[in-house]
């Protein structure tokens, strides 16, 4: 799945909770409820500190997307 997504991202896609009249068009995704997950550290993307920077993307409503960074070159 994703190949190294942040696993607080995963976790909260699991664990999300719909409030009220909230959907969640599109759904099933397997286990997650968000379907597009982020995380960052902080820093600005730097090619060579590849996988220590920026911000990284995945696409989780399929197991063959992989993660990918934002804003990179």
């Amino acid at each position: 799945m994703c190949m190294a997504p942040s696993t607080f991202a995963l976790r909260y896609s699991r664990g999300y909770i719909v409030r009220g009249s909230e959907t969640l068009p599109g759904r099933p995704w397997g286990e997650y409820k968000v379907p597009f997950v982020f995380a960052t550290n902080g820093r600005t993307f730097l090619r060579q500190l590849e996988t220590l920077s920026g911000m990284w993307f995945c696409d989780i409503r399929k197991p063959s997307n992989i993660r990918h960074p934002l804003g990179r070159d």
